[in-house]
């Protein structure tokens, strides 16, 4: 068979292990190409003769079934069946979670492609090049093709301001002696705002991920996000506006990560990493729809047709769902693609991970669509019908409808918190930024 191999490991306590090879058929059409994936066979003897995993089906129900665990396939929308062969988009969509994207993609075409016009054709490449750390606990075996002391541990001098603001250090600095690094170090982070990877160890110095020091452990791990470019002071308002927003929301009891301000610079805690390296299973809304994504616009109601029968409580699930919808409709984050909303893959099924890249994106000079909308048939009034919503998805309406009504009356008080009164005018006095909310019994008649 004609085509390039890539082999997927899972992080594992005991390492990385192979988990599946991916062939892509056609590589110059890179994740546009045919593609399939087949489970490595030695999984076979950890894997389980179990029932069938939640809405899927199997062709023969009289043959047994050799199926990973929820928790260990290569993604939620991908059989666990060792030796079922999976193809198409879905596998492509496993991929493009593991690419660099947008801004991250950008660099590191600068130095691996710098006379070649950006396209699929540049996937496989940046696959065989630039997926040693993505988010997660999936990456590429050999994803880097440089000796292991080819790029000594290079601290990152985050006190100066001129060497670290803006938004990455710049082949200037690298030239006056503040060491090189590996292409992919810590560029595992998409999207269109320039994002850094940034790892602080035990020795007190703060590293790109992949560039630490070996054996030192890792004390926290960080994603760093710039304004986006070219930057305005309206796009730093959008930034620091999205500090303010996560810190508001933490403060009033919603799942957020720990968020920092430094240097003009968004620091956000990792979700995907525990406090010894632990690395947990993370896959965007995309990759769990099996779909490449890419800005594609989405429907709530498939999108809640697809993940509550896999989450592990369906019922929380879609309250977080339809209040997480509410807040970016509050808060004016138009950028609601399917990249913006991420989940764990548990043992028990999938969860919602931490709030993260929630902004007041309606004041972008882009002037982003919403991505992800609900059908008409499911608005009342131009907003999404929660009464019957709830009634169509929740196995007990009435708890669902109270976990709302709860979540609305925190969201009240945002004026009230410390972050909110520090924002800018430019945010609070933007005709599509609501502080106080729809009123809590709007659609919960």
């Amino acid at each position: 068979m004609v085509g390039e191999s890539l082999t997927l490991e899972r992080w594992t306590l005991a390492g990385w292990k192979t988990l599946a090879t991916v062939r892509i058929l056609k590589p110059g059409q890179g994740l546009l190409s045919p593609m399939r994936l087949d489970y490595d066979t030695e999984i076979a003897a950890v894997a389980q003769c179990i029932a069938p995993d939640p809405g899927e089906d199997d062709d023969d129900e009289q043959a047994p079934v050799i199926r990973l665990p929820f928790v260990h396939r290569a993604s939620s929308c991908l059989s666990g069946d060792v030796f079922r062969t999976c193809e198409g988009e879905p596998v492509a969509a496993l991929l493009r979670d593991l690419i660099p994207s947008g801004w991250a993609r950008r660099r590191i075409l600068e130095t691996l492609a710098p006379q070649r016009r950006d396209g699929p054709h540049n996937d496989l490449a940046l696959l065989q090049r630039a997926t040693r750390s993505p988010i997660g606990d999936l990456r590429i075996k050999g994803a880097f093709c440089e000796p292991a002391d080819a790029f000594p541990p290079a601290a990152l001098d985050i006190e100066a301001r001129g060497y670290w603001n803006w938004p990455y250090v710049s082949k200037a600095v690298v030239s006056k002696g503040h060491g090189e690094r590996p292409l992919w170090a810590g560029l595992g982070a998409g999207g269109e705002s320039p994002k850094l990877l940034v790892n602080r160890c035990v020795d007190g110095g703060y590293y790109l991920d992949g560039n630490e020091p070996a054996d030192t452990p890792v004390t926290d791990y960080w994603l760093v996000k710039w304004p986006r470019g070219p930057v305005s002071q309206n796009r730093r308002d959008i930034l620091r506006a999205e500090y303010l927003y996560l810190q508001a929301l933490r403060d009033l009891g919603f799942d957020v990560p720990e968020v920092r301000w430094r240097e003009s610079a968004l620091w956000i805690r990792r979700f995907d990493r525990g406090s010894k390296g632990e690395r947990a299973p993370v896959e965007s809304l995309y990759n769990v729809m099996g779909s490449i994504g890419d800005g594609a616009r989405l429907s709530h109601t498939r999108v809640l047709d697809t993940i509550l029968p896999l989450a592990s409580d369906r019922d929380e699930m879609l309250s977080e769902y339809l209040i997480r919808d509410h807040i970016n409709r509050l808060l004016g984050n138009c950028d609601n693609h399917g990249r913006n909303t991420a989940f764990h893959r548990a043992a028990d099924g999938l969860h919602l991970t931490p709030l993260y890249d929630v902004a007041p994106m309606v004041m972008d000079e882009d002037g982003i669509a919403w991505s992800t909308t609900w059908p008409t048939d499911w608005l009342r009034e131009g907003r999404p019908d929660w009464h019957s919503l709830v009634q169509r998805y929740a196995e007990e309406p009435d708890r669902v409808l109270a976990g709302l009504q709860s979540r609305c009356a925190a969201l009240t008080e945002l004026e009230q918190t410390d972050a909110w009164r520090e924002l800018p005018e430019s945010v609070t006095r933007h005709p599509r930024v609501m502080p106080i909310g729809l009123p809590i019994g709007l659609s919960l008649h």
